[in-house]
């Protein structure tokens, strides 16, 4: 059997604060990694790939010119408890005929926690033995392997692409946190272990160490759906559920149900027949990106990005740049994709001021349907010449043709620094509207970010009256 070398539990996998307690793993006898092939001509029984066996790989239906997805479960998971795995398989085979190699780790990955820990490096080394014999043997290119890791997967992941020269592609889904936050790369998945490397973080925290994965950067791109911490639908305790995916799946997920939601927005998008496709906008907070300061896709599309099975269609793009965080919203249910829109509102600066306060409301009309969105649920302070941001998103695109805009006024004195374009005249208050830019996020190539422009009228707007507007480009020179 071919030597996979040896291990260290000393630095950096030991570090008193991170690491406390860092194990020698356990004999690769006693690991007994497995390798489970399915392809089209075996989709529901595996053949058994070893690493230094030509018979295995002569005698199986490994198919040597085409590309393959390698998946590997977490902690105490495996295809007893999970259908997760096989789902994924179905779905790539499904798609497309290639090779699904699921890892098999159930002896050793289990309690306690450390041990499972410290057998994912020698699960690594094994996956990489694999790849490397292909390539070696069979002349197989390590830039057609894909391997998809969910939690502490993730980390079997990384320890594989650093033995592997040129790996193609790692996915980490939603990566482990416990052991692995704000250590060495050594130690943790990092965009050096694969030509690309993407990430979806979904019950993550850097500060919470309760939680199964980490918010911290992994790859050359990382995305926080719903800001990465808690995910819309979960927990999903229906009867149906039970009879669907079994009492032990279930009722794990009723636990950890955000940690594996990241599987099922993966799953979703392979491939995507929906129409639709779950776009992040790159951004340095969800904060921020939920308070619509992150609104650019940029001329050539990278800030922004395809979650899950496409995200490596502008990998050259986004390889340009350094790593980034990309945010955006999901639904509760599958395909959990939704529509997301930028909208600015310019008020015009006339020069006139009065201290007031009130909320601005806008219909997005379109082919489809319509959103109705209002800037700020409370009160919002209205200025001379202000802009005014925010995210939304409808189930599905509904191609946006024009607005109508609403606004309301309270008059009375905020303070003495706030400044309103509001007439004051005997008639009431009015506003006078410079322009609304609704931008509706795409991944396309050519038009990144497609833009209704919509500019305000010369003369004021009344309060509490619905003004209908379509696109009109005289204001474009003085957006911004």
């Amino acid at each position: 059997m071919p030597d996979i070398g040896c291990f260290s539990a000393g630095p950096p996998f030991f570090h008193p604060v991170h690491r406390p307690i860092s194990l020698l793993p356990q004999d690769r006898d006693d690991v007994a990694t497995a390798f489970l092939l399915y392809t089209r001509k075996n989709t529901h029984f595996f053949q058994f790939l070893r690493a230094g066996d030509v018979p295995s790989i002569l005698n199986s239906n490994f198919l040597l010119e085409t590309e393959t997805k390698i998946i590997i479960p977490g902690w105490i998971d495996n295809m007893k408890v999970s259908n997760w795995m096989q789902d994924m398989k179905d779905a790539f085979l499904n798609y497309r005929d290639c090779n699904v190699i699921i890892v098999d780790w159930t002896k050793t990955n289990g309690i306690p926690f450390a041990m499972a820990v410290a057998n994912s490096r020698v699960v690594g080394a094994e996956v990489a033995l694999l790849v490397n014999f292909l390539e070696d043997s069979f002349g197989v290119d390590p830039e057609s392997f894909h391997i998809i890791g969910h939690s502490l997967g993730t980390e079997v992941a990384g320890y594989a692409g650093e033995r592997i020269n040129r790996l193609g592609r790692i996915t980490a889904l939603d990566p482990a946190g416990p052991y692995f936050r704000n250590v060495s790369t050594v130690v943790r998945l990092d965009p050096s272990d694969a030509l690309f490397v993407d990430a979806i973080h979904g019950h993550s925290s850097d500060i919470d160490t309760d939680k199964p994965s980490r918010l911290e950067q992994t790859g050359h791109i990382d995305f926080y759906p719903n800001g990465g911490e808690h995910q819309p639908g979960c927990p999903d305790p229906a009867v149906k559920s039970f009879i669907k995916k079994g009492v032990l799946e279930v009722a794990r997920n009723l636990v950890v149900c955000d940690h594996y939601r990241v599987i099922d927005y993966f799953m979703a998008t392979i491939p995507n027949h929906y129409g639709c496709r779950p776009v992040g906008v790159a951004c340095d907070s969800w904060e921020n990106f939920v308070a619509g300061k992150c609104s650019d896709c940029a001329v050539d599309g990278s800030q922004c990005a395809t979650m899950g099975f496409r995200a490596d269609e502008k990998k050259d793009i986004i390889k340009q740049h350094p790593p980034r965080k990309f945010y955006l919203y999901t639904s509760a249910k599958s395909p959990f994709c939704v529509q997301q829109y930028h909208i600015s509102i310019k008020l015009r600066d006339t020069g006139w001021a009065v201290d007031n306060v009130g909320d601005m409301e806008i219909i997005l009309k379109g082919r489809f349907g319509s959103k109705t969105v209002n800037i700020d649920k409370r009160n919002v302070a209205i200025n001379s010449g202000m802009i005014y941001r925010t995210i939304v998103h409808t189930p599905e695109d509904i191609d946006v043709r024009s607005i109508a805009f609403r606004w309301a006024c309270a008059s009375f004195k905020l303070s003495e620094s706030i400044r309103i374009t509001i007439n004051p005249t005997a008639e009431g208050c009015k506003l006078f509207l410079h322009s609304v830019i609704v931008t509706t996020y795409t991944t396309s190539l050519t038009n990144p970010g497609k833009q209704l422009v919509i500019c305000g009228p010369n003369r004021p707007i009344p309060p509490n009256v619905y003004c209908n507007f379509k696109s009109e480009l005289h204001c474009i020179s003085d957006l911004y």
